[in-house]
C-alpha cells in the first residue's frame, strides 16, 4: 500500500492494508507481518489514518 506517495509497510514481510466502509463509519486496519495478522477497527477515518502512520517507511 502506499500513502502519500510512501510505502507503508515491508514487503513481503509486513502488508498493511485498509478496509472503508463510509455509509456506515467504519474503517479498518489491517497488517500482517511475518505470519502475524492485526486487525483495528475505527468509528473515524482520521483515526485510522493516524494509526496507519505508524507503518510508513523512511526514505532511508
Amino acid at each position: 500500500m502506499i500513502a502519500d506517495g510512501r510505502l507503508l509497510g515491508d514487503w513481503p514481510y509486513q502488508v498493511v492494508a485498509h478496509f472503508n466502509d463510509d455509509e456506515r463509519s467504519l474503517y479498518g486496519l489491517a497488517v500482517y507481518t511475518e505470519g502475524d495478522v492485526r486487525v483495528e477497527g475505527f468509528r473515524d477515518r482520521a483515526a485510522r489514518n493516524k494509526a496507519t502512520k505508524a507503518y510508513v517507511q523512511d526514505d532511508d
